[in-house]
């Protein structure tokens, strides 16, 4: 993730969540401070997601309102 999207939208890094499913988004997310939500429905398997350390880490996204909590940081 760039620092670039984070400026043009405006939003502070602790408004932020970056959804992604490989190591490199879970990284560029903990660069910029961002809440890192990883998804294992790519290439990544869920080992590899958990090692490079997401703040969580989801096998797929069935559990629609689980994400929205994630997302929104709201109960």
């Amino acid at each position: 993730m760039r620092r670039i999207a984070l400026t043009r939208s405006a939003a502070t890094a602790a408004d932020a969540a970056l959804i992604g499913d490989t190591p490199a988004d879970i990284e560029g997310g903990r660069e910029n401070g961002v809440r890192v939500i990883a998804v294992a429905t790519g290439r990544s398997t869920t080992a590899e997601l958990r090692d490079a350390r997401a703040e969580f880490l989801l096998d797929d996204l069935a559990d629609t309102a689980l994400l929205v909590k994630l997302v929104t940081g709201r109960e």
